[in-house]
């Protein structure tokens, strides 16, 4: 497995051939992969890490998986 992994300042500051290329790298990335890992973003680890907690805390204590638990 080949994970595509794209700068996102190329769409933010690129050219509109540098941004072609990066929504056509993005799609076969999403079609092939269903995820690819940016660089480039501006958000710091921390943040990153706060996300997901909150996102995995939300899924785990929702009323469609307390059942589960």
């Amino acid at each position: 497995m080949s994970l595509a992994t794209l700068d996102l300042s190329q769409f933010v500051s690129g050219t509109n051939g540098q941004r072609a290329e990066f929504a056509e790298a993005l799609l076969t990335g999403f079609t092939k992969h269903g995820f690819v890992k940016l660089t480039n973003h501006g958000f710091s680890t921390g943040n990153i890490v706060k996300l997901f907690s909150q996102v995995v805390t939300r899924h785990l204590w929702s009323s469609d998986n307390n059942e589960m638990l």
